[in-house]
């Protein structure tokens, strides 16, 4: 790697009604310790939980993410970002509250190999240009079923850009808020 500013942010995937993590977000958690441990540099843990989690357990997935990673005996720094509920606003959120003022450099995502290709994308459209983006993928878990739907998802992502300059995080909040109700409160407020 290069000298250039790194951070790596690893993508949440759901808790359990319990508060751990799930198994998806487990293998992301554990590739991202792993990840750092080698490539030591700041990691990002985002994700606040899905939109249709009412959140009775109390936990973000941003906190399950980093308790697995601690007990992995990672002590990089952490920044936690708990407001999204989705891979729209993982990335968002995650350039508005800490990468919008950091020197442009690379930015390596951890995540499924199924969400792979929409999470590189998002990231490179709300980052822009100056910034690199980089894929770290866990190991793809065994009762995964989303993928059949990853390239609807990917035509989705296309259209929440379309009209979106790279790195106009303005036009980028702007349309996060008018995209659900769960953002306008939360985008209003930062």
């Amino acid at each position: 790697m290069s000298d250039r500013n790194k951070i790596a942010v690893v993508l949440g995937s759901g808790v359990m009604p319990d508060g751990t993590a799930s198994p998806v977000t487990r293998l992301r958690a554990l590739k991202a310790a792993k990840f750092v441990s080698k490539h030591p540099m700041p990691l990002i843990l985002s994700g606040h939980r899905s939109i249709d989690d009412n959140g009775a357990h109390g936990t973000s997935e941003a906190e399950a993410m980093l308790k697995i990673v601690r007990e992995q005996g990672i002590e990089t720094p952490c920044m936690l970002e708990e407001d999204s509920f989705n891979t729209l606003g993982n990335a968002i959120l995650t350039a508005f509250y800490f990468l919008q003022n950091e020197t442009p450099g690379t930015l390596y995502i951890v995540t499924s190999p199924f969400h792979m290709e929409r999470a590189k994308f998002i990231f490179s459209r709300v980052l822009g240009p100056k910034w690199r983006v980089r894929g770290v993928q866990c190991k793809e878990w065994s009762e995964e079923t989303r993928h059949k739907k990853s390239d609807e998802a990917l035509e989705r992502a296309r259209a929440f850009f379309k009209n979106v300059e790279p790195g106009d995080m303005k036009a980028c909040l702007l349309r996060l808020e008018e995209s659900s109700p769960a953002y306008q409160a939360i985008i209003r407020i930062g």
